[in-house]
């Protein structure tokens, strides 16, 4: 009665919706060589029957309430895929040749990618901002590459393995035909043993854009240039540097736009720090490759308002100048913890006092791969304060060469008390974290109120 069930539900899946591409049926955890028989026999076209692979605990994926286990968990990943392709290999499916497979295969009309890429500090990337609908998809110029009333989707990624099946970068799955390389630095060392093994994600990923796309690239990356001397089949166009395609003359806030040095726009707003002017040029960059001239696009930035935990402001104690204020940020890695701070002290200038108030909690940061790199990232704090729950590493000990200006504390309470302690009229709080942070910012403020 079981093996009948399985050919029904075979049977009404094929027939459920008209058209529907139908390659056949593959038995799973089936129990013994007469349970595949009777379930073959159940399937009514001979044909349709792909094989049965049998009940096996060395391809079964462990289970917990709710759920598979996440990936981290799952040790002994490969030998599992590798296993469970040995059970395919006896099947009639496992046996076909491409060419057979080849006639499943289905053309999915999908719309071209505009992917902006960011990789490391996603405080450089993450927020990076694209033109307003009304500029990201207007009638494209005769002149332009691609097809008239091209639908586009506009996607971040980022290096990060794609599943616990697949360890390939995410970005190698998107297609892009326009792709901006933004930063790309070592980070994600529970998956990278270093940072050669990132750049060649990246490369996967050029490899990917066609010859009528576009790379646009950070040109202050040296990790980047290698990336695309190892090949790029694309357009090339550069931003950041002195002799990049697009430039920035100006303060982050108010810049004027230069392409190979000619004036084409200016972009004022409310964003903060150099790592802010980065992604502005790389948008522009990115639009004009899709029909948006960089004026327009330029033009449109001075709308575009930034995305919560990028220096969200989360309440401030006090009045005018005395107030104290308590900003929320995702920064995690000393890269972004730096470019975070120094767009803060552009901002306010060197008389006011800024408080660094961070946990070291991304995985690469727990197990210490960027610990020396504190020191350095905080240099624009006046004073810092690290949570050093969970770590592995003396988080004192690598805040060592900051003297008396670091702190550590092993609990949120006890960092909240040692910032209160420290704390003056009209001070700047940013508290620093990938996670809620123990709800530091609201402890923060109401024991200021006090």
């Amino acid at each position: 009665a079981m093996a009948e069930t399985f050919g029904a539900l075979a049977f009404g899946l094929q027939h459920y919706r008209p058209g529907l591409p139908w390659a056949g049926v593959l038995d799973n955890r089936v129990a013994s060589a007469r349970h595949a028989q009777m379930l073959e026999g159940s399937v009514r076209d001979p044909s349709h029957f792909m094989g049965a692979v049998m009940r096996n605990a060395l391809i079964t994926l462990p289970e917990r309430h709710l759920g598979l286990t996440v990936a981290s968990e799952v040790v002994d990943a490969v030998q599992r895929l590798d296993a469970a392709a040995d059970a395919l290999a006896s099947t009639p499916l496992g046996r076909m040749s491409l060419g057979d497979l080849q006639r499943w295969a289905v053309d999915f009309s999908e719309p071209d990618a505009v992917a902006p890429i960011a990789s490391g500090g996603e405080a450089t990337g993450r927020s990076a901002p694209c033109p307003p609908p009304a500029l990201r998809a207007p009638p494209l110029p005769a002149q332009s590459p691609l097809p008239a009333h091209l639908p586009l989707f506009v996607i971040e990624a980022d290096e990060y393995d794609t599943a616990f099946f697949d360890k390939r970068s995410k970005f190698v799955h998107y297609r892009p035909r326009t792709a901006v390389l933004n930063n790309l630095e070592f980070d994600h060392a529970d998956i990278f043993d270093d940072l050669a093994a990132i750049e060649r994600q990246f490369h996967h990923l050029v490899r990917t854009v066609p010859s009528t796309g576009r790379v646009v690239v950070n040109g202050l990356e040296e990790s980047l240039a290698r990336v695309l001397n190892t090949g790029c089949w694309s357009e090339v166009r550069s931003f950041g540097a002195t002799v990049s395609d697009f430039t920035a003359q100006g303060e982050p806030h108010a810049f004027d736009v230069l392409y190979q040095g000619k004036p084409v726009g200016r972009v004022e707003w409310a964003l903060t720090g150099v790592h802010n002017q980065l992604n502005a040029l790389a948008a522009i960059a990115a639009a004009e490759h899709v029909g948006v001239s960089p004026a327009a696009a330029a033009q449109a930035l001075a709308s575009f308002q930034n995305v919560k935990r990028r220096m969200e402001v989360r309440g401030t104690v006090g009045q005018g100048a005395a107030a104290i204020t308590v900003y929320d940020d995702f920064a995690h890695h000393p890269t972004a913890i730096r470019t975070t701070l120094d767009g803060l002290r552009r901002k306010l200038g060197s008389d006011a006092r800024i408080l660094a108030v961070f946990e070291p909690r991304s995985n690469t940061m727990k197990l210490g791969a960027m610990k020396a790199q504190l020191p350095w990232s905080l240099e624009d704090a006046d004073l810092a304060f690290c949570h050093s729950g969970s770590l592995g590493w003396d988080a004192r000990e690598a805040l060592v060469p900051m003297g008396k200006r670091a702190f550590v504390a092993d609990s949120i309470d006890e960092l909240a008390a040692q910032v209160v302690a420290h704390a003056r009229p009209g001070d700047h709080m940013v508290c620093m974290s990938n996670g809620g942070f123990g709800g530091v910012h609201l402890k923060l403020l109401q024991a200021l109120q006090k």
